[in-house]
């Protein structure tokens, strides 16, 4: 579904190329690249199609000669079956294999549309050679010539400097834009350096007023005088910012959004979302064709299917994807009109029949429903000149993995014979379920499952990961084990040593025990063993002193949000290493409490609204409140139409028709398309309840975009910082 003008690169070679060609083309690129990156190779040069195309051929030819084996081998045992013989299985597919192709598959990680050099470009020397050297370090881990246009300005920059500068490039525009702004001139990375400069010295400032602060705080106490905070900082401001204009800055926004624009703009702030976007932004003007219920409703979708965060993300970057997804909600209420003029058809059969006194078959009545199929439904395939034999049930190995598949977090039902099933019978059932979830914590949900439907034998190769993970485990308890022991060994050495009766000294000399902890810091400790991590720390251990300062439900919370974020094992490390680590920890635990606290406080607010609203009799019930209501209802995302005599309605009358709608979106989520009709229907009053919530989300949203825009500016201010350490940007 991408769109291209006629001047667009080798859209010549391309037009060569039959439509099913194209279509193979396209979808070998889609699978090699992804969505995003196969449109813009695509966009950029047409002329990939050509060899992915000879791609698609071979994979075509392959799965006819597969599907011949199959024909030949179901033949065969058909055969042996009616004679009375024993069939060797493989025996008659052997004689058929996929063609090998007399190429080979080309590989798109440099692709064609890369401008070559009209020559070959000069060995690099000197500081242009380190200038390509350490771009080639960098991230963008980008080869260019020795010739490039703006290698010599680049020079007088240090290699950190030039590898903070690639990092940051590639932040603010991105991977492939990155690369080709550096194609066309690295001289770029001077002004990014500026601004590199620019972080770094934000950095320094903030970290010399924190250390002022934390200076003049011990300076007060060993005075005995009482410090208020902020007056070591009041003086000291950071350095003034530089004036800093990219050349890669991006256009000016254009004037507010007006007509079509706006209204597509409103539809999408209205929805679940809650998306704000500016009235350039991508894909807005194919939207226009679009009911606002049906932006709205496929939002919803979107966001069930990718997440809240992803979906808002995908519409940032090209709006126009929800004209795909508006076709899938289109398709879904056409299923669930049909399913329920099924069930109205059974329904009315079975009164029928009742009626009649006869005895009702239950599935006869909607077995052949009247209702027809949309006219998007896939078109019908004539059938082959052949009878396929029907599947046979999967039994023994394979009925097994099958089994240990589907039960495993992804909950994939494979079917039998699929690619790769054969080769995970030497696998045991945990092993195939630990390898599901270190596949779907890797790759994620969806990308999981698809790589074990290609073919589930990638699961051999993540078993053999989970193997290893598991051996350093257990080779990490047996070192802690084996230390414990040595501990308890020197120990009984030490007392065995402390009370013979000899005076010569020993041949050996027991390893000297440190300190036992005492006051804060062994509060800290034991805080820290009686948390999840149940990790013990040695007396004098990094940090602890530090973490003298919180309370032992304020540890015990860090340690917990710690290891839900890093995992047990990088959790253990990075408090072993420093444990002061928890002091940031917990600023982010407050912060997650008091937006907790916030929620809470705007549901007992508007819970108290409702009461007192419903006390003083607010909720009328006149005729044309009701109408409202009604009308609300039915440009919600459900669409639906109630009369105005349903129970509830003059309860609903005091919310305004934006919150009815956000409260219609709220029963959807919670309890589905078809049930929240179900119970709207029944008793309308539900949605003010469900505004309830409503008003919680609104607030904990904000609270969310307020907390996420001030923890991405404190991580890169932190990997700037962790990076200028080592001389390295990451």
């Amino acid at each position: 579904m991408l769109e291209v003008s006629p001047n667009t690169r080798g859209i010549q070679e391309a037009s060569r190329l039959s439509e099913d060609l194209i279509i193979g083309a396209a979808v070998v690129l889609l699978r090699e690249h992804g969505l995003f990156d196969a449109k813009q190779i695509l966009a950029r040069d047409l002329s990939v199609l050509v060899p992915a195309a000879k791609t698609a051929q071979a994979n075509w030819a392959r799965e006819e000669a597969e599907r011949q084996a199959e024909l030949a081998e179901a033949e065969a045992r058909a055969a042996a079956e009616a004679a009375g013989e024993e069939y060797i299985p493989g025996t008659a597919a052997a004689a058929y294999s996929a063609p090998e192709p007399a190429y080979s598959a080309p590989s798109y990680s440099a692709p064609s549309y890369a401008a070559p050099a009209p020559r070959a470009a000069p060995a690099a020397v000197g500081p242009v050679a380190r200038v390509l050297a350490a771009i080639k370090d960098s991230p963008l881990m980008l080869e260019l010539p020795a010739n490039a246009r703006g290698l010599d300005a680049v020079a007088k920059l240090d290699d950190p400097m030039i590898n903070a500068a690639c990092v940051l490039l590639m932040r603010v525009e991105g991977m492939f834009d990155a690369k080709e702004i550096l194609r066309n001139d690295v001289s770029i990375l001077l002004d990014v350096a500026k601004e590199v400069e620019r972080i770094e010295a934000e950095e320094a400032a903030a970290r010399a007023a924190e250390l002022a602060e934390e200076e003049a705080r011990l300076a007060a106490e060993a005075a005995g005088e009482e410090y208020v905070p902020g007056s070591a900082t009041a003086s000291y401001s950071a350095p003034a910012a530089t004036a800093y204009e990219p050349a890669y800055a991006a256009a000016a926004a254009v004037a507010s959004a007006v007509g079509e624009t706006a209204r597509v703009l409103d539809a999408l702030r209205r929805s679940p979302l809650s998306l704000d976007l500016p009235a350039n932004a991508r894909g807005l003007s194919t939207l226009s064709s679009l009911s606002d219920e049906l932006i709205i409703a496929s939002t919803v979708l979107l966001m069930r299917v990718e997440g809240m965060f992803d979906a808002k993300e995908m519409i940032r970057e090209d709006a126009s994807i929800l004209i795909d997804v508006s076709k899938e909600v289109e398709r879904i209420e056409a299923e669930e009109a049909a399913i329920r003029a099924a069930e109205l058809a059974e329904e009315e059969a079975r009164l029928a029949a009742e009626a009649a006194g006869e005895e009702y078959v239950p599935g006869s009545a909607a077995a052949a429903p009247a209702y027809a199929a949309p006219a998007y439904a896939a078109p019908s395939y004539s059938a082959p000149s052949y009878s396929a034999p029907a599947p046979k049930a999967a039994t023994g190995a394979e009925a097994r993995v099958l089994a240990a598949i589907k039960s495993s977090p992804l909950m994939l039902e494979l079917g039998p014979g699929a690619p790769g099933v054969a080769a995970l019978a030497k696998l045991d059932d945990a092993m195939i379920n630990a390898a599901c979830v270190l596949l779907m914590r890797v790759e994620g949900f969806g990308d999981a499952k698809a790589l074990i439907q290609q073919d589930a034998s990638i699961l051999i190769d993540v078993a053999k990961e989970v193997e290893r993970i598991e051996a350093e485990e257990a080779a990490e308890r047996a070192a802690e084990l084996r230390a414990a022991a040595e501990a308890e060994a020197a120990e009984a050495g030490a007392a065995l040593a402390a009370e013979t009766q000899y005076s010569a000294t020993p041949a050996y000399s027991a390893p000297a025990r440190a300190a036992p902890a005492i006051g804060d810091e062994a509060r800290v400790i034991d805080a820290i063993k009686r948390s999840p991590l149940m990790l013990e720390l040695a007396p004098g251990a990094r940090g602890l002193k530090a973490v003298s300062s919180l309370d032992d439900a304020l540890i015990v919370a860090s340690c917990v949000l710690l290891m839900r974020v890093e995992g047990l094992f990088d959790a253990k490390e990075l408090v072993r290493s420093d444990a002061s680590i928890l002091i940031d920890v917990s600023k982010e635990v407050a912060r997650i409490e008091a937006e907790e606290a916030a929620a809470r406080a705007a549901e007992e607010a508007a819970a108290a609204a409702l009461a007192e609203a419903e006390a003083a009799g607010e909720a009328v019930s006149s005729d044309e409140d009701v109408a409202h209501v009604v009308d609300a209802i039915k440009r919600s995302p459900l669409m639906m139409d109630v009369p105005s005599t349903t129970a509830g309605l003059a309860a609903v009358a005091g919310l305004h028709d934006d919150d009815i709608v956000d409260a219609v979106l709220v029963v959807v989520r919670e309890h589905g398309l078809l049930d929240a009709k179900d119970l709207i229907r029944q008793d309308a009053s539900i949605l003010r309840s469900a505004f309830t919530t409503v008003l919680a989300q609104r607030e904990a949203e904000a609270a969310e975009r307020r907390a996420a825009e001030a923890a991405a500016e404190a991580e890169e201010r932190e990997l700037l910082t962790v990076g200028s350490s080592n001389g390295r940007y990451y």
